[in-house]
């Protein structure tokens, strides 16, 4: 081939390469963020305007705004938009309704695409959580009851029957998923129920294969939401708020697990002997299931309380007295810092992280953990007990009665009839 063609052919190859290189589009869309302002605040329910400008060296094709968490996990719909042009303005109102939404800082992310490349650009903004709502108050029987009523108080004070099951041995509610969890006994399952239509209904199964109760303790992790089952094959078993099953642990020999509490990265629980009158608290890492440590526990449990990461509360009783203790989770420790001589404890809640009410020998009473002060406050028997954080208020259980008490004065506020000796009350907030 002759010189002068091999020259041209190649001059051709350089400039069609050129024409290519100047074709492809190496230039991502600018995003930029005009509305919302820095340090915006929004208050759920919230209704706020974006303002979004994107411009690009090609035409425009679309534009996605959204709001993340730290998951990068959308909390609220966002938008998309076509787009024409090289420079163009976007503003559109986004609202944000959802009530279980915690306060906190959170993003807002804008994705243009002008066919080849996307630009992007984030914007932090604030949400202050939903005020504290109250939507229902729901009362169970005591552990054993069969059949069982399940009643519901709604947040304008009627009453009407949530469920009605045929085995009843623990409950729990979350606000978060707005599940109310019920656990049967000997035969019937662990169902979550959805307090409203927003979320599904799921179940753990009864796998029982001795002649008394399968489901042996209920309880849920208030900071995490996950709910922790105990059954008499000597499983701990933790599931997320749509049933996933997400932690396994074994009690120890010859025990069966009981109640559960939360320390962070420390989960103890309460097991008693399947052949003698003995209980232990064992404790086990809350990540892995592993075992850590076992105390031995001279009370009747009624209820356990964080203090923080290491230690505890238990009230109890034991030979008739009523019995709280501090204990260490590690350590072992015990304090104990109140005894009541003669009269058990029957119910406990929880109003801060000093504050508690305690139904001990049919009276109602106040209790400051960290000066040890304690107050009678009511001359009222109890079955069961609960603070309700929205209104500032204690629920009293007493036989079929369900009352209102101001937990600072001990002033009974209100009363009324339900179709149901109390063993469990609990409320449904938003969130």
């Amino acid at each position: 081939m002759p010189t002068r063609w091999i020259l041209w052919i190649l001059i051709v190859l350089l400039l069609f390469s050129t024409s290519c290189r100047k074709d492809k589009d190496e230039n991502s869309p600018h995003v930029e963020f005009e509305l919302p302002g820095n340090s915006f605040t929004a208050q759920v329910p919230a209704a706020f305007i974006i303002r979004v400008k994107v411009t690009d060296d090609r035409a425009l094709e679309s534009l996605s705004v959204m709001i993340v968490d730290d998951n990068n996990i959308p909390i609220a719909p966002g938008f998309t938009a076509d787009l024409a042009g090289t420079s163009v303005t976007i503003e559109r109102e986004l609202t944000i309704t959802d009530e279980r939404i915690l306060s906190g800082p959170y993003k807002l992310i804008a994705r243009a695409f002008d066919g080849t490349n996307e630009g992007r650009a984030f914007h932090s903004i604030n949400i202050h959580a939903a005020p504290l709502r109250l939507r229902a108050i729901y009362v169970t029987p005591p552990n054993g009851s069969s059949p069982a009523l399940i009643a519901k108080i709604d947040s304008v004070g009627s009453i009407s029957t949530f469920a009605m099951i045929n085995e009843f041995y623990g409950s729990a509610i979350d606000g978060g998923t707005q599940h109310l969890y019920i656990a049967g006994g000997q035969y019937d399952p662990m169902i979550a129920y959805p307090t409203s239509g927003t979320s599904g209904q799921w179940q753990v199964n009864n796998s029982n294969a001795l002649p008394y109760p399968y489901f042996t303790g209920l309880d849920l992790d208030p900071t995490d939401k996950k709910l922790y089952l105990c059954s008499n094959d000597q499983f701990i078993r933790g599931y997320s708020g749509n049933g996933t099953q997400q932690f396994t642990a074994l009690a120890i020999p010859d025990f069966r697990p009981y109640n559960t509490l939360f320390l962070g990265d420390i989960l103890v629980n309460e097991q008693r002997s399947n052949t003698l009158p003995q209980r232990k608290l064992v404790t086990y890492a809350s990540s892995s299931g592993a075992l850590y440590e076992q105390w031995p526990l001279d009370l009747d449990l009624i209820d356990m309380y964080r203090r923080t990461e290491q230690t505890f509360l238990t009230f109890g009783n034991r030979n008739g007295d009523g019995v709280i203790a501090e204990r260490h989770a590690t350590l072992g420790g015990t304090f104990e810092m109140q005894v009541f001589s003669g009269n058990e404890i029957t119910a406990t809640t929880r109003i801060n992280d000093a504050l508690f009410v305690i139904a001990v020998g049919g009276e109602i009473k106040r209790f400051d953990v960290t000066t040890g002060t304690l107050i009678t406050i009511a001359l009222q028997p109890a079955d069961a007990l609960t603070y309700e954080a929205a209104a500032g208020v204690v629920y009293i259980g007493s036989g079929d009665q369900l009352l209102t008490l101001d937990p600072n004065s001990g002033a009974i506020l209100g009363s009324v009839t339900i179709p149901l000796q109390a063993g469990t009350i609990l409320t449904l907030h938003n969130r």
